[in-house]
């Protein structure tokens, strides 16, 4: 793990700037978007999408080192 840490750190940026906040936030971007059309697809309403997003984005942002 402090492999994989070191070189998102050496890619995006050094430990001060958090990199993996970028990271992690196209793939909140990209986890939402999907969930958002399978959710439509599903019937779910539009009005309960902010509440996966939190779902997902806490899950998401357990996994991606360096991120907050």
């Amino acid at each position: 793990m402090d492999k994989l840490k070191g070189a998102i750190d050496s890619k995006v940026g050094g430990k001060s700037s958090q990199p993996g906040n970028g990271i992690e936030r196209s793939a909140d971007n990209t986890a939402n978007q999907q969930a958002d059309k399978i959710g439509g697809q599903a019937g779910i309403p539009a009005s309960q999408n902010d509440t996966i997003h939190k779902g997902l984005d806490s899950k998401i942002n357990e996994k991606i080192p360096g991120g907050n």
